[in-house]
């Protein structure tokens, strides 16, 4: 399948490594295999106190009708340590995290105008929300999915087939 393909897991990495609220808040990055990956990656890192954690394994769907494409989303997930008990504290991660939320979008507006040159949509629609399951204690999360549609040629071949 020639389909457009997108290494989100890269992308957000390079983001991190970049990004000057990412670097002063002490944000790591790491894949992770969907919620359970969350979970392990936190432990493995007690002592980091934030994390850009990415999924590397994206979940899909295709839709065969009339314009045949295939629809990619990665999550990803920024999260922050703060004292067990404190709210202020939290709040200020939150507060943290929605504002490097923010810029990591902006950054991803042109890289949706470089895919669309190979036929790659970034889909523009991107909702960030609290992430209340799966939490370590102490830990705050936010979650959001970028989703990537690329078209697909389903022509039957029978060169491919017995």
């Amino acid at each position: 399948m020639n389909t457009p393909t997108w290494d989100a897991a890269a992308f957000f990495e390079d983001l991190t490594a970049r990004n000057r609220l990412a670097q002063e808040k002490g944000f790591r990055f790491c894949r992770i295999s969907g919620l359970a990956g969350m979970e392990d990656a936190i432990a493995a890192m007690q002592n980091t106190p934030a994390f850009v954690m990415v999924s590397d394994a994206p979940v899909g769907t295709m839709d065969i009708e009339n314009t045949p494409h295939l629809r990619r989303t990665v999550m990803v997930v920024l999260a922050m340590r703060h004292p067990l008990d404190d709210m202020q504290a939290r709040s200020q991660c939150l507060e943290t995290m929605q504002e490097l939320f923010r810029q990591y979008m902006s950054a991803l507006i042109p890289e949706r105008k470089r895919r669309e040159v190979n036929m790659l949509f970034i889909e523009p629609r991107v909702t960030l929300q609290v992430f209340n399951r799966y939490l370590t204690p102490g830990v705050s999360c936010y979650m959001f999915e970028v989703a990537t549609t690329a078209y697909v040629d389903m022509v039957y071949n029978n060169a491919e087939w017995e």
